[in-house]
């Protein structure tokens, strides 16, 4: 089996002519740009040449593309972006979650993903990037959570529930930094039910930026010493409510 690549290099060739001519993110100059440049290569082991397919992404990707089209997102809030962004985090992961590990583990495939797919969307969703001329993080899967589909993808795995549903994704409103910072970039995204743990609790009894630090904190200081990934739902519920006690009787 064979999968799509993109250098690091092309990738912000790609973010430099966005930036430039917004028009040029769009699928069809996509297309022929990864066309030029894209490259590929087989899984270890493969013996098979045909191309992975891709036509579940391609169809989640349209649908990100219409949305950002659409008249009515033009002057989209904050909040109303967050929520589009939680949205497709569902729709990402099982549309590539089929695919072996060492696909989602290459960071050119995700490059190749970025600017294959996403572009218009990438522009439309960090809109303020692009403004400030460094929207080419969202292109360039070195730097963590930052890649677009990746973290769309991240976000999907983390809290997704045992009947494979993702309704935990988007429950949280205007929460780029609580996803962000205190779930992706840091451990607990791995650990699936205390992230859904984390994300329930904060879209039923929603703590304010420092408090909700505060219990981030908590929580990346007990990985130096508790294997937080082996806990339960149950256990994960019962230790965020617990952290979260501890947070509101501190600062009364």
């Amino acid at each position: 089996m064979r999968y799509p690549i993109l250098s690091t290099k092309d990738a912000l060739a790609f973010a430099t002519q966005v930036t430039k001519d917004t028009k040029t993110a769009n699928s069809v100059a996509a297309a022929a740009f990864c066309a030029e440049y894209a490259g590929s290569l087989s899984t270890i082991g493969g013996t098979d040449s045909k191309p992975i397919d891709l036509s579940l992404i391609e169809m989640v990707a349209a649908e990100a593309e219409r949305i950002a089209r659409s008249p009515e997102m033009a002057t989209a809030t904050s909040r109303e972006i967050e929520r589009v962004e939680g949205e497709l985090c569902g729709p990402v992961h099982a549309a590539l979650c089929v695919h072996p590990i060492e696909v989602l583990d290459d960071q050119r495939f995700w490059r190749y993903l970025a600017v294959r797919y996403f572009g218009e969307f990438i522009v439309w969703r960090e809109s303020k990037a692009l403004t400030n001329g460094n929207i080419s993080k969202y292109f360039v899967a070195s730097s963590g959570v930052e890649s677009l589909p990746l973290r769309l993808y991240l976000r999907g795995q983390a809290v997704i529930s045992s009947s494979a549903t993702y309704e935990l994704a988007s429950a949280v409103p205007a929460g780029t930094d609580f996803w962000r910072s205190h779930v992706l970039r840091v451990r607990t995204g791995r650990a699936n039910p205390l992230a859904r743990s984390f994300a329930e609790m904060q879209s039923k009894e929603r703590l304010t930026t420092t408090p909700l630090r505060q219990l981030a904190r908590l929580i990346n200081r007990m990985w130096a010493n508790v294997l937080l990934s082996e806990y339960e739902a149950r256990d994960s519920t019962k230790l965020i409510a617990q952290l979260r006690e501890k947070i509101v009787e501190d600062s009364e």
